[in-house]
């Protein structure tokens, strides 16, 4: 018996992105991603300024994933007189295995400066995605263990002194706290992921959440909604730039 004006609401369509699994024979995985709306694929490396114009070749729309040839300052080489700007995309960087980490141990690596969320299992990437963490420095850098998995959960938080808005959002689906109230979620509302912008968790799209959830240790019991596992039974998170 509950109603909403039909003006008052509107439609959330989540994010298609469904992130990547890398190959392990493909080591050093040049993988990347576009992250603007929109990337020029120039036949020439894009000049400082963008009001000079180069010949392109391509556009790519956002999330399209790419293999890194060729890395320069302003640039990347995707292919033979094929190239992108830089700062268009969110590069992978694998990191070496964190201090405590096993060699056949599954870990998270969250990279704040591209952007991307990668899950390992020792020296190994299984999965990568585009990420979207804490504005400034609201997602903290370290190692932490996951201490809560929760099938839904509902988040709430007020204005912050950083200029974010207060929020409320119900049924927040597939989230992993792992550092106080920071975790890592699916984010429903916004389709902006490889730019920074949550209140310090770590977004994903929900397609790539749900990879991410199935993937942390312990899993989630068959029926229950939510489990606190100890420290030595859970994945270990690593946060870095």
């Amino acid at each position: 018996g509950d109603y909403l004006r039909q003006d008052d609401v509107r439609l959330a369509v989540p994010s298609a992105l469904a992130g990547a699994f890398p190959d392990p024979a493909a080591a050093p995985w040049p993988y990347a991603f576009v992250a603007a709306p929109t990337a020029d694929v120039t036949t020439e490396p894009p000049p400082r300024s963008r009001r000079i114009q180069v010949p392109v070749a391509q556009r790519l729309p956002r999330y399209t994933r790419v293999n890194v040839e060729e890395e320069g300052e302003r640039w990347v080489r995707v292919g033979e007189g094929r190239y992108l700007r830089r700062d268009e995309v969110r590069r992978f960087r694998p990191h070496e295995r964190p201090e405590g980490v096993g060699s056949t141990e599954r870990w998270f690596d969250v990279d704040l400066t591209e952007q991307i969320f990668s899950v390992w299992d020792g020296d190994v990437p299984r999965f990568v995605t585009l990420a979207s963490t804490g504005k400034g420095n609201t997602t903290s850098e370290g190692s932490f263990r996951i201490w809560r998995a929760a099938a839904v959960q509902s988040m709430a938080g007020l204005p912050a002194a950083d200029g974010g808005k207060e929020y409320d959002v119900r049924d927040v689906p597939w989230v992993l706290f792992f550092d106080e109230d920071r975790a890592i979620h699916a984010a429903f509302w916004h389709d902006d992921f490889g730019n920074a912008r949550s209140h310090g968790c770590v977004n994903l799209s929900p397609i790539a959440a749900r990879w991410v959830f199935a993937l942390a240790r312990p899993v989630l019991p068959a029926g229950w909604m939510a489990i606190d596992p100890p420290a030595a039974q859970s994945t270990l998170v690593y946060v870095h730039r």
